[in-house]
């Protein structure tokens, strides 16, 4: 009876040998054959026939296992098919065929190609990195070219409203690609200083004046809720301000608001957004034309439509008006510069030239250049507010 069992024993262990072999043999086989089929069809097939193959492979071998093979085989096996077909390719893969994907919007196909690298290591993470590079990349020349200007605003509209469906549907509203479609926004946006912000000032008038058909209240309201998310991207909001409180009090003066409903939600949505400081000039307006009755009066009332007033009065170029609201923006980033310059120097007494500088990107709320605030310590030590050290030129003193 032992002798029986004895035998029993090694005939299983030998019948576990031979499977525990063939297994081996199998897996070996299976990873050599995807090898060279990923390095064939990667060649030879464009990216959606490829990731099309790749979850029909998945599926075959998911179906083997069922019918035919060991369920202790099946993690190996599907792990040798996305090593072979995905991971050894996914660099190439995205730099082959993630451009032209979201360029012709192939919404299924990205899903796929989601679905698929989630099953990989760092898949998601180097998607979310070519998608990041996308964005930029075709971003930058929306915003970069003058020629593009008429229609910068309602392309950057369109083309924010097309990566968020793509994020929303392929990309399952991974807040990791939501933050990568913030961050490259705003990086692209702002790689042209000024006129992005002024085009989305003249942009909203364009939508608020009278005589504007193409919208309901409804449709208007989730425009103006469509353009803030852009505003919120800008960093030069000075700008914005200075063109928008131009057109604004045109708006008013001459009576051309398509809604006043409309002006106050928009007024209520940049408070929200930048405080009461940013729009308190912005409601004084509002508040002057409410309380009058006779359009003069409230012209005497505030100086910013008295000297626009002025401004259509005599006729003046669109080109002089512009110049003279970018001479206006310039002249208060100055008086800011100034002002942060002293109150830095008078909390601190002594400071050197780099952390002044620093301190004051840290402080200041619009893209300035380390050329223009030396310019504004200069005009400072002129006139006396701080001076040189005399030991050390680069460290500045404050002058009580």
């Amino acid at each position: 009876m032992s002798l029986l069992f004895l035998l029993s024993g090694i005939i299983y262990l030998f019948i576990l040998r031979q499977f525990s072999l063939a297994k081996s043999r199998f897996l070996v086989a299976t990873e050599q054959l995807y090898l060279r089929e990923g390095q064939r069809l990667t060649q030879d097939r464009d990216v959606p026939q490829y990731l099309l193959h790749v979850d029909k492979r998945l599926t075959e071998e998911n179906n083997r296992v069922l019918h035919y093979l060991d369920m202790s085989t099946k993690r190996q096996l599907i792990y040798c098919v996305e090593k072979q077909l995905l991971s050894e390719h996914k660099s190439l893969l995205l730099q082959k065929g993630l451009d032209s994907l979201l360029d012709q919007n192939r919404r299924h196909d990205l899903s796929l190609l989601y679905n698929l690298f989630s099953r990989i290591k760092g898949g998601l993470e180097d998607l979310c990195t070519q998608f990041n590079a996308y964005i930029k990349s075709y971003g930058k020349t929306i915003v970069i070219n003058p020629e593009k200007d008429k229609g910068m605003v309602q392309e950057l509209l369109d083309f924010k409203d097309k990566m968020d469906g793509i994020v929303s549907e392929c990309f399952s509203s991974s807040d990791k690609f939501v933050l990568a479609l913030k961050e490259a926004f705003e990086h692209f946006i702002n790689q042209r200083l000024n006129k992005p912000a002024e085009l989305i000032a003249k942009f909203v008038d364009s939508k608020l004046r009278a005589g504007n058909k193409e919208a309901t209240e409804d449709e208007l309201e989730r425009l103006l809720d469509k353009i803030m998310v852009l505003f919120r991207f800008i960093h030069g909001k000075d700008v914005f301000e200075a063109f928008y409180k131009k057109d604004l009090a045109k708006r008013l003066l001459v009576g051309k608001s398509a809604s006043v409903d409309a002006e106050k939600s928009m007024l209520s949505k940049l408070k929200q957004e930048c405080g009461p400081g940013f729009t308190s000039k912005l409601e004084g307006m509002f508040k002057d034309m409410e309380l009058s009755k006779d359009i003069m009066l409230a012209f005497k009332q505030d100086g910013e439509l008295r000297r626009t007033l002025q401004s259509l009065a005599c006729g003046k170029a669109r080109s002089e008006e512009q110049q003279q609201t970018e001479e206006r923006v310039f002249q208060d980033r100055q008086y800011q510069i100034d002002a942060a310059i002293v109150r830095i120097m008078k909390m601190r007494k002594v400071l050197p030239h780099n952390l002044l500088i620093t301190e004051l990107f840290n402080q200041l709320k619009f893209p300035v250049k380390p050329a223009d605030l030396k310019k504004r310590i200069e005009s400072l030590i002129d006139r006396d507010y701080m001076e040189r050290d005399k030991d050390n030129p680069n460290t500045y003193n404050y002058v009580a």
